[in-house]
């Protein structure tokens, strides 16, 4: 995690004076603490040049950086100079110390600190995201047989209430099973005057029980016929109101009329529905949305994962979703699904918020700014967001050792807010660290790598 600082043009050039300034000699302050000193008496490097000045042999590979090196033995070290290395102008950024720039008179101090405390950091993620249709809001409306258009009275954009009409088609297949139907029907109703016969006969005396057996395994084959006919016709798509009709008045109801009904309220979002056209069994030909609530996709980096998985942790994560359509309007809601896998390409996880839309304003396809928000957990270790630094991969803070000197010590960073970051390692909770212009302290100490080093 790198901390992102504005840029402030009157710190820059006082720090381009500053640097320019501190670049050549050696200091020694005549106050220095004499538990920090110590004698330089390791052999110099390299000789100084007649016309090159003089400068430090080159580190070795395997030298440890000044992260990896406690404190102690870096205060106590002395340089070639023969003052400790920490004072010197010319090596003190081999021991990751830098010097507090003199204030501005403009604008004052250019470094300010802070100290390492405990915080309740909840957590913010600002994502691009993608606005969907809820799924489970949404119908893919076809007939369940194949037939040809007859009639399609709603078009795009219509709204529609659960079980309005969408479509006609003319199927031979519904025509063959209202026909099995009747007929089925017909069979039902010649057996019931059977059975009712042969009851009467038998109370009489004048044909035996068998005959009544008979008749009454009969009218239930029948019923049995009749129910299975009707329950095709209930999956080939027919309505109750259909079926109602075709009992009632089978000679003029039409045959092989098959109805397409919206199962849920919502907005018709997509057609492909043209008169006469030969529709096939599970042909999509409308699509029925409600768009009062949508979803939103966003993808997670790895590294900001740890601000998810926390949120849900502690009861679920909030979105406040925005778009350039509508300046200024906040839409608001929940993530509720995360992905099971990173995908292999982004290295980014999917993440779905399911968000109110009662304006209907949020549409399928929409780019969004997502602003993922976790609710405050415990108390943990936290810095100011402009006292973290990077370098080469590695994070730290400049911990201050006097009103003159800081040095910089190695951190693991954690989740973060607007304003705070979480410490995972390092210094301990009270350590008075450099916040805003730290990164003059990095600038000064890093020096070396844009060409600094000793010159006389």
């Amino acid at each position: 995690m790198t901390a992102r600082h504005p840029f402030r043009p009157a710190l820059a050039g006082t720090l381009l004076l500053w640097l320019a300034a501190t670049a050549p000699g050696c200091e020694r302050r005549p106050d220095a603490p004499a538990a920090r000193l110590a004698p330089a008496t390791e052999p110099v490097a390299e000789e100084h040049g007649d016309d090159e000045g003089h400068g430090h042999a080159e580190a070795e590979e395997d030298e440890p950086s000044d992260l990896d090196r406690p404190v102690d033995e870096l205060l106590a070290e002395g340089c070639e100079h023969g003052i400790p290395m920490y004072e010197c102008a010319e090596c003190r950024y081999e021991a990751g110390v830098a010097r507090v720039p003199p204030a501005d008179p403009a604008i004052g101090a250019l470094v300010q600190n802070a100290r390492i405390e405990p915080r309740s950091l909840g957590g913010s993620l600002v994502l691009t995201g993608e606005v969907a249709w809820a799924e489970d809001r949404v119908a893919h409306v076809g007939p369940r047989t194949a037939g040809a258009l007859r009639a399609a009275p709603v078009d795009l954009g219509a709204e529609v209430a659960a079980g309005d009409l969408l479509a006609e088609l003319d199927s031979r297949e519904v025509a063959e099973a209202q026909a099995e139907y009747l007929l089925r029907k017909a069979e039902l109703n010649l057996a019931l005057r059977t059975l009712t016969r042969e009851r009467s006969l038998s109370e009489q005396g004048i044909t035996a029980g068998q005959d009544r057996y008979q008749a009454q395994v009969a009218r239930d084959t029948a019923q049995l016929a009749v129910d299975s006919a009707r329950e095709r016709l209930l999956l080939l798509g027919q309505s109750a109101e259909a079926l109602a009709a075709l009992d009632e008045n089978p000679a003029t109801t039409p045959r092989g009329r098959l109805e397409v009904r919206a199962p849920l309220a919502g907005m018709v979002v997509d057609r492909h529905a043209s008169l006469g056209e030969l529709v096939e069994e599970g042909q999509t030909i409308f699509i029925v949305a409600d768009p009062t609530v949508v979803w939103v996709w966003a993808d997670l980096r790895e590294p900001d994962q740890a601000v998810l998985l926390a949120a849900v942790e502690r009861g679920g994560a909030t979105v406040e979703v925005t778009t350039a359509s509508f300046p200024g309007e906040t839409f608001e809601g929940r993530v509720d699904y995360t992905g099971g896998a990173v995908d292999p390409e982004s290295r980014t996880l999917p993440v779905r918020a399911t968000v109110a839309n009662p304006q209907r304003r949020l549409r399928a396809g929409m780019f969004v700014e997502v602003r993922l928000v976790a609710p405050p957990g415990p108390p943990v270790p936290a810095v100011p967001q402009d006292a973290l630094l990077s370098d080469e991969g590695r994070e730290f803070l400049f911990v201050r050792l006097d009103d003159r000197y800081f040095i910089r010590r190695p951190v693991t960073a954690g989740r973060s807010d607007e304003n705070w970051v979480e410490l995972l390692g390092g210094p301990p909770v009270g350590t008075e660290v450099a916040t805003v212009g730290a990164f003059i302290l990095k600038s000064d100490v890093l020096r070396s790598k844009m060409g600094a080093g000793c010159a006389d």
